[in-house]
């Protein structure tokens, strides 16, 4: 070791060049036995930066992933472990150890199930944490995230990060604005996603959390890094593309991820971002095929059927698309008439005072009884008759009610007034 480190850069990457196995052998057994921190530090060091400088000297460590005592993975993951241990130069260490052993995956010298599932559930406990967690020092994340990365590409290893609830701090990660600032980092993070949607029992879960939806919206609307935009729609397709559980017969049936999108307004994003001019064949292709596919699925959502069912269960799906598309109204009211006004007669349900109703459900419930006047023939005589009116107008007289809920009540009574 000491006639290696009296040897300038250029002649220490010859020997490594040259006697590679040999001298990952030496690294690892030192990283292994020696305990100082100090040491440890330059061992890392010296190893991350002549595999950045030679990604091939990789395969030098492939052979020790059978040895007993030196499994190349086992000995830089333990370093995450040893935080009381390394003391101010855990951040470091673990920053580089996470590197090492991201690019050793990376050529395809793979740890086993189960230092990977240490690794997970090392990573998913850190994401939890109340405290600020080290590693999501800006000179460490990165790094582990990258490692997180490879690691994610096994199964086993996804489905065991899931069942730690990464999946969800990822999503919370996502959520958090700042987190935007680190452009790596947000790549980084959509990716680790985008690589657990492959896993079916995690995608079916994660398909339908709005949360995610939104924040994914929220980044194609405002980052325009090409790698980002590439895996937020990646992974948008794949969820669009996984099926919905089917529900039983005392459940509603849960929102797709094509329906919550519309709501979202992704195609007007994705119509946004057509006009940058993206070279990238896969992102284009991921592009046309969410555009289509939410197309069909607005007109799926616009059917009477679909809005029927919404309020039935009391308009639980909030503002969709549906209620206010003048197409939908349209096409549609003569179909109001189905059922002696069943739909009609729910929706002034929905308004009474003593069923104390959602507030949203109350502002769209007032918004469509509003739609049905002006498009129905004779429509306020039909709202007349249910003893609607009185109804609507206590929202203008009650104080307490929101300003959205009095808006929507008092839009509907000028609409009583114009259309007769």
């Amino acid at each position: 070791m000491e006639r290696f480190d009296k040897k300038p850069d250029a002649e220490q990457l010859a020997i490594l060049q040259k006697e590679g196995e040999a001298y990952a052998e030496l690294f690892l057994t030192v990283l292994k036995h020696i305990t100082d921190p100090l040491t440890t530090e330059y061992v890392l060091t010296l190893v991350d930066k002549y595999l950045t400088e030679d990604p091939t000297l990789c395969k030098a460590y492939s052979k020790l992933t059978t040895h007993l005592t030196l499994n190349p993975h086992a000995i830089l993951f333990r370093n995450c472990q040893n935080a009381d241990t390394l003391g101010p130069r855990y951040v470091n260490v673990v920053g580089r150890a996470c590197h090492i052993a991201g690019m050793l995956m990376s050529a395809k010298i793979q740890p086993s199930d189960s230092v990977a599932q240490t690794f997970v559930t090392f990573m998913a406990t850190q994401l939890q944490s109340t405290t600020a967690s080290p590693i999501m020092t800006r000179t460490c994340v990165n790094n582990v995230f990258y490692a997180l990365q490879m690691v994610l590409r096994d199964e086993k290893a996804r489905l065991s990060f899931d069942e730690n609830r990464g999946t969800g701090m990822l999503i919370k990660l996502l959520e958090a604005r700042e987190n935007h600032h680190n452009i790596q980092l947000l790549y980084q993070i959509v990716n680790s996603l985008w690589i657990l949607s492959y896993s079916k029992p995690i995608a079916v879960v994660i398909q339908s959390e709005l949360p995610l939806l939104q924040a994914l919206v929220d980044v194609l609307k405002s980052v325009e890094k090409d790698k980002v935009l590439r895996n937020s729609l990646a992974l948008l397709k794949n969820l669009c593309n996984t099926p919905l559980p089917a529900a039983t017969a005392t459940e509603r049936r849960k929102r797709s991820a094509k329906e919550y999108l519309v709501d979202l307004g992704l195609l007007k994003v994705i119509e946004h971002l057509k006009t940058m001019n993206m070279e990238d064949e896969e992102t284009v292709a991921d592009m046309n095929w969410l555009e289509e596919n939410l197309s069909k699925g607005l007109q799926e959502m616009s059917t009477f059927d679909e809005y029927r069912k919404e309020v039935l269960s009391n308009l639980h799906d909030g503002w969709t698309p549906v209620h206010k598309s003048v197409l939908f109204w349209h096409n549609n009211i003569h179909r109001f008439e189905d059922g002696k006004y069943e739909v009609v007669r729910k929706l002034v349900d929905i308004i009474d005072h003593d069923k104390k109703m959602d507030d949203r459900a109350v502002q769209i419930a007032l918004h469509d009884i509003g739609m049905f006047i002006v498009h129905f023939p004779k429509g306020k005589k039909i709202i007349e008759d249910l003893k609607a009116k009185s109804k609507i107008m206590m929202y203008l007289a009650d104080s307490n009610v929101s300003d959205d809920t009095r808006k929507e009540a008092l839009m509907c009574v000028q609409k009583m007034m114009i259309y007769s």
